[in-house]
């Protein structure tokens, strides 16, 4: 299994290489084998520049690197928590490690921070919404969100990217901004269209305050 991944940089996502997982050693999760490998042109115009690497544990180079267990970075793309439940349901998997794989491949697409896993924008019926619908009419923003969203496609093949919030027990969500002020699901707006991007945590319990945060 390779599962390649990007880079946000210079305000556009580059490919910067790709994780290969070993063979027979998809069902131990992030404890099997595999090999990094950093993208032959991205290595060349960045071969000497430590800020730029995936991790300051891999420096940039044009070999492979073969590495025991899976590269930490690779860990904070995987959802945890509550997070990690809703995924697991969403793809109709059992937990363990033989679903670390599907979990980094699927909710690996928007998660917070500059890597991501490389994929197409799905363009089917996603929509944006106002600033008021989200703040104050959280119940029609939740319920599209875990519902209807997730029902429009077709799993798992094409599965959600923010139907399964971004980890913890408080619901939280990658936003992204349009140029004209719109909100999307992370994931469903093209790259080109981007113009911001927020998490937005709604609070636990009877507490009403939301807080939005740039990314």
């Amino acid at each position: 299994m390779i599962i390649e991944i990007e880079v946000f940089q210079e305000n556009q996502w580059k490919r910067i290489g790709c994780w290969d997982v070993t063979i027979g050693e998809e069902n131990r999760g992030f404890s099997g084998k595999g090999v990094w490998r950093y993208d032959m042109l991205y290595a060349l115009e960045h071969l000497h520049s430590l800020d730029k690497a995936v991790s300051l544990s891999l420096p940039i180079t044009l070999d492979s690197i073969a590495i025991t267990h899976w590269p930490a970075f690779l860990l904070d793309m995987l959802p945890g928590g509550p997070a990690r439940d809703q995924w697991l349901e969403l793809l109709k998997i059992s937990n363990g490690p033989g679903a670390d794989a599907p979990l980094l491949v699927h909710a690996g697409r928007a998660p917070v921070g500059t890597l991501r896993v490389k994929h197409e924008t799905w363009v089917g019926k996603a929509r944006g919404f106002e600033r008021s619908e989200i703040i104050d009419q959280q119940h029609h923003f939740l319920l599209y969100m875990r519902d209807t969203f997730t029902q429009q496609l077709h799993l798992p093949q094409d599965t959600p990217y923010s139907a399964a919030d971004s980890q913890g027990a408080a619901p939280k969500y990658l936003l992204t901004q349009d140029h004209s002020g719109l909100w999307w699901a992370e994931g469903t707006l093209p790259d080109s269209k981007c113009a911001k991007f927020w998490l937005v945590k709604f609070p636990r319990g009877q507490k009403t305050r939301t807080l939005a945060r740039r990314c």
